[in-house]
């Protein structure tokens, strides 16, 4: 054991002493004419396990917030490992090139636009055909239908065993390429019924 810890645990032990010192004189002060010697040391001894209490969770708080702090420390290194921010003379954390491309990446993935993948037992196929020049909206659908796990099986046909959430068909409504994407699902008899 160290030196600094040693003399840590001596000044603990006598803060915690002087503590319950403080305790009784308190409890002294407070004994009204008439009270028990018993009635006093429960008075003592709330008042002693409400400090205990108070001071472990004060001990919690700050052991989350290190842990916290710890976390935090250890998901700077590896983005700083990954070259995705950089430090500064000055101590700042700043974005790099590579970090800056990430995070348009990351924002644009459809992860990102709360779309849960709920399993069907029917097959979804789904079929569009959106103008050359809404390239970037043909593009965010087939990442979303990527993310939502269907599959390309021809020119702009995907196929899948996911519900189609509600949001998706509100966002392309927004976009205004709704109206390019057929949605068919193949029931249990077989038969194809057309969703949109």
């Amino acid at each position: 054991m160290s030196k600094e810890s040693i003399i840590s645990k001596i000044l603990t032990t006598i803060s915690d002493q002087a503590v319950d010192f403080c305790a009784i004189l308190e409890s002294l002060a407070l004994v009204r004419h008439g009270d028990s010697l018993g009635k006093m040391q429960f008075d003592h001894y709330q008042r002693q396990e409400k400090r205990l209490s108070d001071r472990s969770k004060r001990d919690n708080q700050r052991e989350k917030q290190r842990e916290s702090k710890r976390r935090l420390q250890i998901y700077i290194s590896r983005l700083k490992q990954d070259g995705l921010i950089e430090r500064t003379k000055e101590n700042k954390i700043l974005l790099t090139p590579k970090g800056s491309t990430k995070l348009k990446e990351l924002k644009s993935k459809p992860s990102n636009q709360g779309f849960g993948i709920i399993k069907s037992s029917n097959v979804i196929i789904i079929s569009f055909d959106i103008p050359e020049e809404d390239r970037k909206s043909r593009n965010w659908l087939r990442e979303v239908l990527k993310f939502l796990e269907f599959k390309l099986v021809h020119q702009s046909t995907w196929v899948g065993k996911t519900k189609i959430p509600e949001k998706l068909v509100e966002r392309l409504e927004e976009k205004g390429i709704l109206k390019y994407i057929k949605i068919f699902e193949v029931t249990k008899t077989g038969t194809l019924k057309e969703l949109n």
